[in-house]
């Protein structure tokens, strides 16, 4: 049994493992999105949506913060804040 990879084969597994990593990272930055967009919607609705809002908020920053790094326009976002 073979068990050289070829140099095809790398390339191809390592195109294959980049673009699973740029989708992942785009679903979560999506997730974030949404979930920050339902933030900004909850403003002037009723105080129990505008908390129910904050709570989904809060629970996709925690999970996405003990997943992995922050979403791309989380981190372009305060890397905007900081330069000003």
């Amino acid at each position: 049994m073979n068990k050289r990879i070829r140099k095809k084969q790398l390339k191809r597994a390592v195109r294959g493992l980049i673009a699973a990593c740029e989708e992942y990272e785009a679903a979560r930055d999506r997730i974030f999105l949404k979930a920050q967009q339902e933030l900004l919607d909850a403003r002037g609705k009723s105080h129990e949506e505008s908390v129910a809002a904050l709570r989904r908020y809060l629970e996709v920053a925690s999970y996405l913060a003990s997943t992995g790094p922050l979403p791309r326009s989380l981190r372009e976002q305060a890397a905007s804040h900081t330069a000003a």
